[in-house]
């Protein structure tokens, strides 16, 4: 059972003659995060426990403090978790001014106390926090802490008197006083240069060992904090940075039953169980929605708080989400599934939109991983789920030939779908027309790496790299998937001296190409911001990629001939340009999904 926690006091003393837990509840609660692993699995688990608790729940993509205050001040978002130490500072000088610096407070119920005297001002309060405490890792490398025998914030800032430092890491350590004005202030230490990096510790580290910087400054819970080519100094002055996390939360949705939720999920987290999660997500590469679901059912969230019945909608997709079937299911709504990808996402919600416009009912249900999506439809636990064709086809030649067997690839689309009918038929699954948007690979490089090389092609990459090896950044899996490092180096023969394990072509990686830790990183094709970040795509010159477009695969039983004409309709008409700019439309203009894929659904004459 989950354990049982008092409301946070600010909430319940406002509302405890409201006898609706629903009554200031009107529509979806909006959940965002900050660009932190831990603030992004914070968020997915208030959304998890909120919905298990009956309540419409979705998340938003990551952001700032600045851009969410506004998105709350506005009711666009509901919830926020914070940086107790960080939210604090940040409402400060937004009530102050940028130059007003006022220091850290030294205990999580002070600074929660400060927050929130400056809080209501802005309709927000911020709730209890986790015991959880994010630490301010400040980082050498072994080689400098070595030579100088500097393993304490002490030794060095005696160092800096003689050698003034340069420091880096993400913008707002700078002028923020958690961070070096702390530094300078608790221990004297002489910084002469600040670098602006990046919050992302894979960043950090690369500039120290490359000897941008002397000192970092990154999460303690980032995977770089561990790496064996730093030493994390000791604090031997307490620098009074709260890094618990705790919920913002809009008071006009802040009822007794939706605190009690945050409060629960809240209490759970501690320091060894989130650190748990952001190494499962950070370095071992589990999606963020199966671990933090492990969390919960392990720990017995969400156990004796649903409340009532609502409708509750899957993360970044407009429709209602349902509970798998232990068994193919007679009639009801057409159950669709999704990889944890914005375009298979992007995808999903233009077909069930087209779908629904006809009058078939649908329900789609959370992102799930390809290889789970794809055991659970001969089932009919899951009935339809527009997926990547190679992820259909070699997943399924993997099961059938087991783990060594040679992946399938070509350029023919008809080839390849005629390769995973062949797999998909026995199992009971159908795979439909493929679309025409493809996804591809985006070795992308920044205009420096250009200016430098000359490179812009990926024979051009090969050539270059045989005298000056490359490094790489993409996702963890990168180095195993034949389409991520191997293909450069088996199709192309570029030699890749270091991989830098981050993301999907998320920020880390942009980051990571932007600021030159890495020569080139793995981005999705059709991610539509390529060029917002100045950055190129090198040509497939010699075309040995293989074609990847986004593909219908439904359980054979759900299989109508109606559902077929529709979707084989939304399969013509989806280009690769069309997912382009619908991501763009979503990750960078911040655009509802539901508004962009009902737009679509319009422009081309499908409802």
């Amino acid at each position: 059972m989950a354990a049982s926690v008092a409301p946070s006091p600010l909430s319940t003393a406002a509302i405890e003659e409201q006898t609706n837990p629903y009554a200031s509840v009107t529509g979806p609660i909006t959940v965002g995060s900050l660009e932190f692993t831990s603030s992004r699995v914070m968020a997915e688990l208030y959304v998890r426990v909120l919905r298990e608790a009956g309540y419409d729940a979705q998340l938003t993509v990551p952001s700032t403090n600045e851009v969410f205050l506004t998105a709350m001040d506005s009711g666009r978002v509901d919830v926020l978790p914070a940086y107790a130490s960080l939210f604090a500072d940040f409402l400060y000088v937004d009530d102050k001014g940028e130059g007003a610096v006022r220091p850290a407070t030294s205990g999580v119920d002070v600074t929660l106390d400060a927050a929130n005297d400056l809080a209501a001002a802005h309709g927000i309060e911020l709730l209890n926090a986790t015991p959880a405490a994010e630490t301010a890792a400040f980082a050498v490398t072994k080689t400098f802490s070595e030579a100088n025998k500097i393993t304490t914030l002490s030794q060095l800032a005696e160092w800096s008197k003689s050698n003034p430092l340069r420091m880096g890491g993400e913008e707002l350590c700078e002028i923020r006083p958690y961070c070096k004005p702390n530094l300078e202030k608790t221990y004297g230490m002489d910084i002469k240069d600040y670098v602006v990096l990046s919050a992302d510790g894979a960043v950090v580290r690369s500039a120290l060992v490359h000897g941008g910087i002397e000192l970092g400054y990154l999460a303690g819970t980032d995977k770089a904090a561990k790496s064996p080519e730093l030493v994390v100094l000791a604090q031997d002055k307490p620098l009074n940075i709260v890094g618990n996390v705790a919920p913002v939360i809009r008071t006009a949705i802040a009822t007794t039953d939706v605190v009690t939720v945050l409060d629960t999920v809240t209490a759970a987290v501690t320091d060894e169980a989130l650190g748990a999660m952001v190494n499962a997500v950070q370095v071992e590469g589990e999606p963020i929605a199966r671990v933090t679901g492990d969390f919960i059912s392990a720990n017995g969230l969400g156990e004796g708080l649903y409340t009532g019945s609502t409708k509750v909608v899957g993360v970044n997709v407009p429709q209602e989400q349902a509970a798998a079937p232990e068994g193919p299911v007679e009639g009801g709504p057409l159950r669709i599934s999704y990889a944890p990808l914005t375009d298979t996402a992007i995808a999903a919600g233009v077909y069930a939109a087209a779908l629904k416009a006809a009058g078939i009912d649908v329900i789609v249900g959370e992102a799930q991983n390809p290889a789970d999506i794809l055991a659970a439809l001969p089932s009919g636990a899951v009935q339809f789920a527009p997926m990547r064709l190679n992820a259909i086809t070699n997943i399924l030649n993997t099961n059938a030939h087991g783990q060594l067997t040679l992946p399938i690839e070509g350029r023919n689309v008809n080839k390849m779908v005629g390769h995973a009918r062949a797999l998909a038929k026995p199992l009971g699954m159908t795979i439909l027309k493929a679309s025409t948007a493809n996804v591809s690979s985006a070795w992308a490089v920044s205009k420096d790496f250009i200016a430098t090389t000359g490179v812009r092609t990926l024979s051009d990459l090969a050539r270059v790299s045989q005298d000056r090896p490359i490094t790489l950044a993409g996702p963890p899996s990168c180095t195993a998937e034949v389409w991520c490092k191997p293909f450069l180096e088996d199709k192309y023969g570029v030699k890749i001296v270091d991989f830098e394990p981050l993301d999907w072509g998320g920020g880390l990686t942009r980051a990571s190409v932007d600021q030159g830790a890495v020569d080139v990183g793995w981005m999705e094709g059709n991610d539509g911001g390529l060029e917002e970040f100045g950055f190129t795509a090198l040509a497939d010159d010699l075309g040995r990629e293989s074609v990847n477009p986004i593909t219908p695969v439904l359980n054979s039983a759900s299989l109508t001939p109606e559902i077929r004409t529709i979707l084989d309709k939304v399969s013509t008409v989806l280009t690769t340009d069309d997912l382009k700019r619908m991501n763009r439309a979503i990750e960078f203009e911040r655009e509802d999904i539901s508004t962009v894929v009902n737009r679509f659904v319009r422009e081309h004459g499908l409802a």
